[in-house]
């Protein structure tokens, strides 16, 4: 995920592991995003498994 800092405008890369979950199991990572004035957050989300690799990343805005 990149975020931009409002000072800079440079991405800000983060992630984060949902941990190991057995075959067929659903895991989740949750991040908290803060939209101020009217702004918006743009980001690429990508997932890494051990069976199927790199999966296709999705996009997404948050909006206040």
């Amino acid at each position: 995920m990149m975020m931009y800092d409002e000072e800079s405008r440079r991405p800000e890369y983060t992630s984060k592991s949902a941990g190991y979950t057995p075959g067929g199991a659903v895991g989740e990572a949750v991040f908290r995003i803060r939209v101020f004035d009217n702004a918006e957050v743009k980001g690429k989300a990508s997932e890494t498994t051990t069976r199927a690799g790199v999966l296709p990343a999705r996009e997404f805005i948050v909006r206040q």
